[in-house]
């Protein structure tokens, strides 16, 4: 019996991120919340005399690329009340003043508005204040143009040379599992960023062409090519792949390597024109050297970090830089043991495994975000470091074909399965228009939230009793009733509307801003 493997994928996907976000309303919650913060601080510079502020957000929620725990994060752009220019020669005693002037507006207005808030400054290389208040982080710092330009590279990247729909789904895919099941983000606590690992998913679309026929597919390709990285020897570009010898025959400057490299290589993202955009840049190095940043050196140094992924927009700022070495070797143990996990669910669909196993197996890969309820996850402060657990060794695990559960009720399953036969069509849009010459087997009634077919109650019965025997089984009533709205849904094309993942206005917002700047 055939069934349709992608559709099965796409409905996953959907499911997996009906759990983490992003949706309309996290969107409008956090607008919200964002709104109450740039507010705070505005007013907080009404009455200095020397400075004047602007204020944008960047990176993952303007990006429409951010999971219900995401941060947001702004900056403050300093501008000179007199001049009306950049505030860009200031120092570390300037900068603490206006961090300190951050911190007292937040701690005034949550003293007065909340019982309990969290503040807390970092000093890192690029100097920050977190908050979180009604359930939203936030990073807050100050001229930070590195964070601003990262985020228009990242929407140029997109809108020219990736689908915007299937990007964004699928960066949120492996994100959603890095963060909740591998335990893989969090710079702070020696791991990765949520930046380095956006460089590392275009590596895998620029490379591989972005021929993928569901994001679940690219998932599994992503764990592959990581898996396959020698960290000690390699570094890991937006272009491609270099061995240290490599780098060192020139002179250890990427720039001269990836000039004379790529100007031939056939890649979705061309090399060029990525450099003549980063050049735009230039102008602000002055400011970034109070972040910190080696803005004039022209090498990389090799060999004294665990992991190498290069920034696109400094070629040698290392984003790997964070990840320390227990967890660097503990990353790449899990990058192999999920590979061996995707390869054997990649062999099921070989075998042509049923639906609900097929289903049930997937949702293995995400079975702390599946079985956890909202409010039990990642309870603990910011400040406060995670405690992170090795992943089973792969020689302890059974095969997948031989761990795979059965339905004690066929029909059950028989009606399961129904959902994603298809005859001849190989995507989800064929299926809904067929709808006329062959009826789904579950219609759903919004008005009143039932469903229609006679076979239904059996399944729905069934599956709730099962659910009460095994409250934490991964294909519970709620797991049914979110496939059978997802079908419904689109078959009701007048009134469906899909979330399109497409960057707010933020970013357009940031460029007119840019142009109209002088320094």
């Amino acid at each position: 019996m055939d069934y349709n493997y992608s559709l099965i994928e796409k409905v996953f996907t959907e499911y997996i991120l009906s759990y983490s976000g992003p949706n309309k309303e996290l969107d409008e919650y956090r607008e919200e919340k964002y709104s109450i913060i740039k507010n705070i601080i505005l007013k907080s510079f009404q009455d200095e005399p020397d400075i004047k502020i602007q204020i944008f957000s960047f990176g993952s929620f303007p990006f429409r690329s951010y999971h219900r725990d995401s941060d947001i994060d702004l900056t403050l752009i300093l501008i000179d009340k007199t001049t009306d220019k950049l505030i860009t020669s200031y120092d570390i005693e300037l900068l603490n003043k206006v961090l300190n002037i951050i911190e007292n507006a937040l701690r005034n207005y949550f003293s007065q508005h909340y019982n309990e808030e969290y503040i807390e400054r970092i000093e890192a290389d690029v100097r920050l204040i977190k908050c979180k208040f009604e359930g939203v982080s936030f990073d807050i710092s100050v001229n930070n143009f590195v964070g601003l330009f990262k985020f228009i590279l990242m929407h140029n990247i997109e809108k020219n040379y990736l689908d915007n729909y299937f990007y964004k789904r699928t960066l949120l895919l492996i994100k959603t599992w890095c963060y909740y099941e591998g335990n893989i983000l969090g710079s702070n606590i020696g791991l990765l960023n949520g930046y380095a690992l956006e460089v590392l998913i275009i590596y895998m679309f620029n490379n591989y062409k972005g021929k993928f026929n569901s994001e679940l597919e690219a998932f599994f390709t992503f764990f592959n090519m990581i898996s396959k990285i020698n960290w000690e020897n390699q570094l890991v570009t937006i272009y491609g792949i270099y061995d240290f010898e490599l780098l060192n025959k020139y002179d250890l400057n990427l720039e001269n390597l990836l000039n004379k490299e790529e100007q031939d290589k056939e890649l979705k993202i061309p090399y060029k024109e990525i450099s003549d955009f980063v050049k735009q840049f230039e102008r602000f190095n002055d400011i970034e050297k109070v972040q910190n940043f080696n803005v004039n050196s022209k090498t990389i140094a090799l060999g004294n970090k665990n992991m190498h992924i290069i920034d696109p927009i400094y070629n040698t700022n290392n984003l790997g830089k964070s990840v320390n070495f227990h967890n660097s070797s503990r990353m790449k143990e899990l990058f192999e043991y999920m590979d061996m996990q995707c390869q054997d669910l990649i062999k099921l669909k070989a075998d042509k495994v049923s639906p609900y196993n097929y289903f049930k197996e997937i949702s293995n890969l995400f079975v702390t975000l599946i079985t956890s309820n909202d409010a039990e996850l990642f309870k603990v402060k910011l400040s406060e470091p995670k405690i992170l657990i090795s992943p089973p060794s792969p020689l302890t695990q059974t095969n997948s074909n031989s761990s795979v559960p059965e339905f004690d009720n066929l029909e059950e399953e028989n009606e399961f399965n129904q959902l994603f036969m298809l005859q001849d069509d190989d995507d989800f849009e064929n299926k809904i228009d067929n709808q006329e010459n062959s009826e789904p087997p579950f219609l759903y009634d919004n008005l009143n939230g039932t469903f229609n077919n006679n076979n239904s109650g059996n399944l729905q019965n069934n599956i709730e009793n099962e659910e009460k025997k095994n409250p934490q089984s991964l294909i519970s009533s709620k797991t049914i009733n979110f496939i059978k709205k997802y079908f419904a849904e689109r078959e009701d094309k007048e009134s469906f509307e899909e979330y399109n993942y497409e960057t707010n206005n933020e970013v357009n917002i940031i460029e007119e801003f840019e142009k109209t700047i002088s320094i």
